[in-house]
């Protein structure tokens, strides 16, 4: 071999290492936590602030815990839920720490920082029609440098693009954790935590009469129902089309044994939709199913397709009541 060769491999190989020891040590820098719950800012994430203060600095205790979707944001409310439980008999306290859009890794993410900090008795996961092929948005953003390491491999497409943005994520970090008011963050709890904004206490105005909201609601149904993805491969392979919802429900499920916590699922389904999610049979090995079926075929029900109105989160949190208090008799 030339000298022109072995000194052309140095060459690489002293690049590859550098390029190697660079990322490790940006991906190592520490950052506070606190600081990436907060840079959601101004997105439609905002709320993960506001649920990461009440998980760490409220000494309130968290009995029942909600994450899900923007469905389960507006279908449940935790002061009615509350009040319910009581009337029953059960002083329990409940908290909704559902944020929108679709993916089990973040699910995981948010449960295991809460039943990291709180002795929760029931986690209730949400669940839509047919499970997402991919992660949250959010979850490349949220989650620890750790657990992305620890990422399904199969069949998991985000996560190429989530490893490669880390460092420069990870700097982000670790910049705005020494300065957090020159980004108009809190390095420190002051006391004033953000602002929780439930989806159930939005304001819902329409011009629509009923037959023209009914009518609006039919055709956003039949958009949903076309664009829902059913699975392409049979059963046997669902493991590997739905790799990442699976391995994170199974990881929710093994944290919630190790906490010594319930685990169970609620089916919100859409105007008029299907009567239960695709997985129900796998997901009834982990916990039980609620379907709120009563809620479908009632266009008064809903505000838009996929999200109740305010006026049935009563019978919504009435209903989930006694499901709670089945589940909870062997207590």
């Amino acid at each position: 071999m030339s000298a022109n060769r072995l000194s052309l491999r140095l060459f690489l190989t002293v690049v590859f290492a550098t390029v190697v020891a660079a990322y490790a040590l940006t991906v190592a820098l520490p950052h506070n936590p606190y600081i990436r719950y907060q840079q959601f800012k101004d997105t439609i994430f905002e709320r993960l602030a506001w649920i990461y203060e009440r998980v760490h600095f409220d000494p309130t205790p968290i009995d029942i815990a909600f994450i899900g979707s923007s469905r389960t944001e507006a279908g449940v409310a935790s002061p009615l839920l509350e009040k319910y439980l009581s009337e029953g008999g059960r002083e329990l306290k409940v908290v909704n720490l559902s944020i929108p859009s679709s993916g089990m890794d973040i699910r995981y993410a948010e449960a295991r920082e809460l039943l990291q900090a709180k002795q929760v008795k029931l986690l209730v996961i949400a669940v839509v029609e047919a499970f997402p092929r991919d992660g949250h948005q959010a979850y490349g953003d949220l989650e620890t440098a750790g657990e992305i390491f620890k990422s399904p491999l199969i069949v998991n497409r985000n996560l190429p693009k989530t490893l490669a943005r880390l460092p420069v994520r990870q700097i982000d970090l670790f910049v705005k954790s020494i300065f957090p008011q020159a980004f108009s963050l809190k390095g420190d709890f002051d006391g004033q935590p953000s602002a929780e904004d439930p989806a159930y206490e939005r304001p819902e105005t329409s011009d629509l009469s009923p037959e023209e909201h009914a009518k609006a609601l039919a055709e956003e149904t039949a958009r949903r129902k076309r664009e829902i993805r059913w699975p392409i491969l049979p059963e046997n392979f669902r493991w590997v089309e739905y790799g990442v919802s699976r391995t994170y429900i199974e990881r929710i499920a093994e944290l919630a044994k190790d906490n010594g916590t319930e685990l169970a699922f609620l089916f919100l389904p859409f105007y008029n939709g299907y009567d239960a999610p695709l997985e129900i049979d796998w997901l009834q090995e982990f916990g039980p199913v609620w379907i709120a079926d009563f809620i479908k075929d009632n266009p008064e029900n809903y505000r838009d397709a996929a999200h109740v109105k305010s006026v049935v989160t009563d019978s919504v949190a009435r209903w989930l009541a006694g499901k709670i208090d089945q589940l909870l008799l062997k207590d």
